[in-house]
């Protein structure tokens, strides 16, 4: 027989777990969604401005590191994850591993 206070406990941890793999799922779901990006090769401090509009995300970045820097043109129907790959190919910045709400940027070592 299973006391009610066990049974409450249960309850919100199970509600508990459904809730962080439901924030999980978004997450993921808002990584993989195609968007449409066009944003023409130039220098990174206007580039970056541009993608964080077009990908609905926040880039954190030292302005100094990414000054003079020459990122790459961006055309097509993306996940953010790639579009932002593919900008700062072959360049010193280096993206993050996951595209967040607000990601950092920082120099390739």
């Amino acid at each position: 027989m299973t006391s009610p206070r066990l049974f409450a406990r249960t309850a919100r941890l199970f509600g508990l777990i459904c809730f962080g793999l439901g924030l999980t799922a978004a997450a993921v779901a808002a990584e993989a969604a195609r968007r449409a990006f066009d944003i023409p090769r130039g220098d990174a401090f206007t580039t970056l401005k541009q993608f964080a509009t077009q990908a609905d995300a926040r880039l954190l970045y030292s302005v100094e590191d990414v000054k003079g820097v020459t990122t790459n043109a961006v055309k097509g129907s993306l996940t953010a994850r790639e579009a932002l790959r593919r900008l700062v190919a072959d360049t010193p910045i280096s993206p993050p591993p996951e595209i967040c709400a607000t990601c950092d940027l920082s120099l390739r070592s």
